[in-house]
């Protein structure tokens, strides 16, 4: 019997566009796996909620702030650019809270992907909106 060949990783561009479909199917643990155990992902600015952050404390905030919303969010990815294991995509969300706010933001992130894993993000987003939205809710650190 002949042994099998190994399954080729995904590219960076299925991983990041699975990542994505999974959120806007609101199946955030199935997307948070897609994280790896050393993710280092960031969110640069002044914000409360900015910062470096590494996999559980980003599970925190995600689960979390789905926690506080009305049904799932909407994700669209408007662009995605891939070189090697960098992938950028150009992103916008929409999501309804308990509270009746709306939250409507452009994103900008940088990922690294290995091994069908992230291991790194930059998040560039409208900080001043998000802290206006994200007031009430305790921030991993």
């Amino acid at each position: 019997m002949e042994p099998q060949a190994a399954q080729a990783a995904p590219s960076g561009r299925e991983v990041i566009q699975t990542f994505f479909d999974l959120f806007a199917e609101n199946r955030l643990e199935e997307a948070l796996a897609l994280l790896s155990e050393d993710l280092v992902w960031t969110i640069p600015g002044r914000s409360s909620f900015c910062g470096t952050f590494g996999k559980s404390q980003i599970a925190h905030n995600i689960l979390g702030i789905r926690d506080m919303m009305e049904g799932s969010p909407r994700y669209e990815v408007v662009g995605m650019t891939c070189e090697g294991s960098r992938v950028a995509v150009e992103a916008r969300s929409h999501a309804r809270f308990k509270n009746g706010t709306i939250y409507e933001n452009g994103f900008h992130m940088l990922l690294i992907i290995e091994n069908g894993k992230i291991v790194s993000a930059t998040e560039y987003m409208d900080t001043a909106h998000a802290e206006k939205v994200f007031a009430d809710f305790a921030f991993a650190k």
